[in-house]
């Protein structure tokens, strides 16, 4: 995995990408994917491997969609051929401050902590999420 979190994509400032590529060839498998608004700043918060070679890419300041709410955040599992399987997005702004994604020693697993995450009118209340891949 490549993550350029300050890549200018389509005139996009900052937009952020993250493509995948094979370790033996250097050759890039599927479609990289980026941040679609400035400052996205896609992969910020890291890119993990899952065990099946699919990823998860965390997001602090993603901007995802037309809301109105400025730097929600978001965590994406993307599958091996670049295919965006799991979005989790924040519903406020910051939410996915201090964000981190662990694998588990138990496979087809992994865990999403979100300490800032807003619960309705719960600020910084946090959110922590097992996903199956």
């Amino acid at each position: 995995m490549i993550a350029s979190r300050y890549d200018d994509v389509g005139g996009v400032v900052n937009a952020g990408s993250v493509m995948l590529v094979n370790g033996a060839t250097g050759e890039k498998i599927g479609t990289a994917l980026a941040g679609d608004k400035a400052e996205d700043q896609l992969g910020f918060s890291g890119v993990t491997a899952l065990g099946n070679n699919n990823y998860v890419i965390a997001s602090r300041y993603d901007d995802v969609g037309t809301d109105p709410v400025s730097d929600e955040g978001s965590i994406r599992q993307i599958d091996t051929t670049g295919k965006e399987v799991y979005l989790k997005v924040g519903t406020a702004e910051d939410d996915m401050a201090n964000s981190f994604v662990r694998t588990t020693a138990v496979a087809n697993f992994y865990i999403i902590s979100l300490p800032r995450f807003n619960k309705g009118s719960l600020s910084d209340s946090g959110s922590v999420s097992v996903v199956t891949f």
